[in-house]
C-alpha cells in the first residue's frame, strides 16, 4: 500500500472474504513525501511530528480485485488489484 512509512504487516488474518491485520509505525519510520512500493524518492525526510498511536488495526472486505480498508480515525480506503 502507497503511504508515508513502510511497514511489515503483523497477525494477518484472511477468512472468506474478510481481512484484518496490524501495522505497528514509529515516529523514526515516517516520512515527508510517500513512499510507494516501485519508486523510492531520493532524500525522503523523516517526518517531524510526534505520533499519538503507534499500532493500527486494519479490517476490511476482499470483493473480486478490489479491498476496502477501514481503520479507527481515517476515512475507508480502496485499493483495486492492477493489471
Amino acid at each position: 500500500m502507497p503511504g508515508y512509512f513502510v511497514a511489515a504487516i503483523q497477525e494477518l488474518k484472511i477468512l472468506g472474504n474478510t481481512i484484518e491485520f496490524n501495522v505497528e509505525v514509529t515516529d523514526t519510520m515516517m516520512h515527508q513525501d510517500v513512499v510507494l512500493p516501485t519508486f523510492k524518492k531520493p532524500n525522503n525526510a523523516l517526518w517531524t511530528n510526534q505520533l499519538n498511536d503507534t499500532l493500527r488495526t486494519y479490517k476490511g472486505i476482499i470483493n473480486d480485485n478490489i479491498i476496502v480498508l477501514k481503520t479507527k480515525d481515517f476515512d475507508s480506503r480502496k485499493y483495486v488489484k492492477m493489471k
